[in-house]
């Protein structure tokens, strides 16, 4: 996941800076493809933020799930973990 943040920050930085640099062109073209670019990366960023929101979120109420039922929680690690050795047990075969 950090590596897919981390390219989704490359890429708006790299937009950013060509608009940088196309905003001195005054054609119709650039201008609108200049325009689309800009709204791209506003989006992405506006995005990024609402995904980061949901995931902080999301850890807060499994965080305060497990806390409230940690009995749950172990029996939920282990079942993942049984059904994992079971899945790799049997892949390795």
């Amino acid at each position: 996941m950090n590596h897919v943040k981390r390219s989704l920050h490359l890429l708006i930085e790299d937009a950013e800076r060509l608009l940088e640099q196309v905003s001195d062109d005054t054609g119709e073209e650039v201008a609108a493809a200049r325009k689309r670019l800009q709204h791209s990366v506003e989006s992405a960023r506006a995005r990024l933020r609402e995904s980061r929101a949901r995931a902080q979120g999301a850890c807060r109420a499994f965080d305060r799930h497990a806390r409230q039922n940690p009995m749950a929680a172990v029996a939920c690690g282990v079942t993942i973990g049984l059904l994992a050795g079971w899945i790799l047990g049997t892949h390795h075969r």
